[in-house]
């Protein structure tokens, strides 16, 4: 499941597109990232070639799980098309991108590329008059959010969906040599040639594909106007049946990501992230589980979640500002994993090479799943080039101290200036002087969340003792 950002240069923001609000998960150039690593932002991932590829400003290209990365972008010469990545997909032999470029100040789609030789060459799909003559997936309003499918071999159908918002839902059977646009019913499809502006049940922002169901390929979409369960009996790119899931069945209209849980046996559970549309209706995500032929949904987190990634019993959520996890005996108690960097927001998240592959607005981190520690395989965190040789000279500790109340403990003093700028002081000779008149001003802070937010980053000494980092110019106002 994917979906994608907005682009401001430095920031990452939601704009109002036909009256909707577009999901934020395009890739800013908040870039953090180690020498290598290029681009910020990461949206998603993919497992291709035995590498691992993350999209967001460019595709970046790891095949040693973070030691060192190759940089694809528009600027080089193997042809990337547009250097925003809003969807990443393969089927095993290629790589798919849905790609995007800024122009006149507007993220201006365009389409799908892919490569069949590891990222040394880029193919555009010709979707113009010229070629497939689909119209409406290159420009503005037509970014592809989404790219799913399924390479089913021993019928001989190689299935790719695209969810291209105002371009609606596009799919092959047959790796990409014919395309067709695809509708839940006529009347959508009257809908959709006949008005300039499409219905919500119209604008796609979210497609996966669901193995699970015998010799039925189901495809469960997500759009404007609710789910949309596209299944597919045979190798016929039309679907055989399609079927509606929308409010008051569930919490909200808006469908945004989608995710499949495959199970040990039997149908797959179905992962859902609402947003509300009319009044009524919630931001939830829910999950669906099959009872015979028969699917009911229940809400498992109230919140915003851009992605889901499974291993085994246990299900990660990129919730927006938070990475979450839960087993199943827990659903009702998702559980956080700090990631130490100065300001993230969670927008990709995969299982991938036995590793759970997070992408968010700086850099992609990486954490295992035997104890969840957490590398930086593509990004420095927050505050570690100070404070870099504490405890045993010459040797950096930086083990994060996440327990919070020996991070508060590790605090001497707090301090405000008069316009309220806040500084932490921990071990500094001389109190903040604001305006260099030789006086201190000193009023204690006390707001627990303006106290965590002067923290740069915790390291933890050999003995487990925590420092508070207090870079040298910590009393020198900008």
């Amino acid at each position: 499941m994917r979906l994608v950002m907005f682009f401001s240069i430095g920031m990452i923001m939601t704009v109002t597109v036909f009256g909707g609000i577009l999901p934020p998960a395009s890739p800013s150039d908040n870039d953090k990232s180690d020498p290598g690593f290029n681009g910020g932002a990461v949206i998603d991932f993919a497992y291709h070639t035995n590498c691992i590829w993350a999209a967001g400003n460019g595709v970046n290209e790891t095949c040693d799980l973070g030691g060192s990365w190759v940089y694809h972008d528009s600027d080089n010469t193997d042809g990337v098309v547009g250097n925003y990545l809003s969807a990443i997909y393969t089927d095993g032999a290629r790589l798919w991108i849905g790609s995007n470029h800024m122009e006149s100040d507007q993220l201006f789609s365009d389409g799908l590329s892919y490569t069949d030789d590891a990222g040394s060459s880029w193919q555009q799909v010709d979707f113009g008059p010229t070629g497939h003559d689909i119209p409406n997936l290159i420009g503005v309003n037509y970014t592809i959010y989404d790219i799913a499918g399924h390479d089913d071999q021993s019928a001989g159908a190689n299935w790719i969906f695209i969810a291209a918002y105002a371009g609606g839902f596009v799919g092959t059977n047959d790796g990409g040599q014919n395309w067709k646009r695809l509708f839940p019913t006529p009347d959508d499809s009257v809908d959709y040639v006949d008005n300039p502006v499409p219905s919500l049940r119209n604008r796609y922002f979210a497609c996966a594909a669901d193995i699970s169901h015998g010799d039925s390929l189901f495809v469960w979409t997500g759009t404007a106007g609710g789910i949309f369960q596209y299944i597919f009996a045979d190798n016929d790119i039309s679907p055989d049946t399609v079927l509606e899931h929308v409010a008051p069945t569930i919490p909200g209209n808006y469908i945004y990501a989608i995710g499949i849980h495959y199970q040990p046996s039997g149908p797959a559970d179905v992962w859902v992230s609402c947003r509300p549309v009319d009044a009524g209706e919630t931001t939830a995500i829910i999950k669906g589980e099959f009872v015979g032929d028969q699917i009911s949904w229940t809400t498992q987190y109230e919140g915003l979640t851009w992605n889901y990634a499974f291993n085994g019993d246990t299900v990660f959520l990129a919730a927006d500002t938070a990475l979450l996890y839960a087993i199943p005996e827990s659903k009702e108690d998702w559980t956080s994993i700090p990631l130490i960097l100065q300001s993230y927001f969670v927008y990709g998240i995969d299982y991938l090479a036995s590793y759970i592959w997070v992408g968010t607005d700086e850099c992609a981190v990486q954490i295992a799943m035997d104890d969840f520690t957490i590398q930086y395989p593509s990004c420095e965190p927050f505050g570690r080039d100070c404070c870099m040789n504490h405890g045993i000279p010459g040797d950096n500790d930086k083990n994060g101290a996440v327990n919070l109340l020996d991070v508060l403990n590790s605090i001497d003093y707090v301090y405000v200036d008069p316009v309220g700028e806040p500084h932490a002081v921990d071990g500094c000779d001389a109190l903040y002087d604001a305006n260099g008149d030789g006086v201190s001003e000193i009023e204690p802070l006390v707001n627990l969340l303006d106290i965590l937010s002067l923290i740069e980053h915790i390291y933890q000494e050999p003995v487990g003792e925590p420092v508070l980092c207090c870079p040298p110019d910590c009393r020198t106002p900008e």
